[in-house]
């Protein structure tokens, strides 16, 4: 489903950002009670459940982590959850995370 500018959230599968590929990927995320206010970041380096250093029994819920920053004066570290519903949290709340389709 494609949004307005060419913008269409994202949904993950597990692995589905392990391609390293995707270090240096920019997108856009927004809280997902707040859908109008979207801020932009990177993608720093992408983790999996081991990598973080937790047991096997996080694969049942977290599919990868990813570590970002934001794009702004001031950059500051932002680490998405993603689980393995497809879903993104941000300090855990949910958020949706949208990919420049045309990049």
């Amino acid at each position: 489903m494609r949004c307005n500018g060419g913008f269409s959230p994202i949904r993950f599968e597990r692995g589905s950002l392990r391609n390293r590929d995707q270090i240096g990927q920019q997108f856009e995320f927004a809280m997902h009670a707040d859908k109008g206010s979207r801020q932009k970041a990177v993608v720093i380096r992408v983790l999996s459940n081991r990598e973080e250093g937790l047991s096997p029994e996080a694969d049942y819920y977290i599919a990868d982590w990813i570590e970002a920053r934001t794009h702004s004066e001031q950059p500051r570290p932002l680490v998405f959850v993603l689980s393995n519903d497809g879903k993104a949290y941000l300090n855990g709340e949910r958020v949706d995370i949208i990919v420049d389709l045309a990049a």
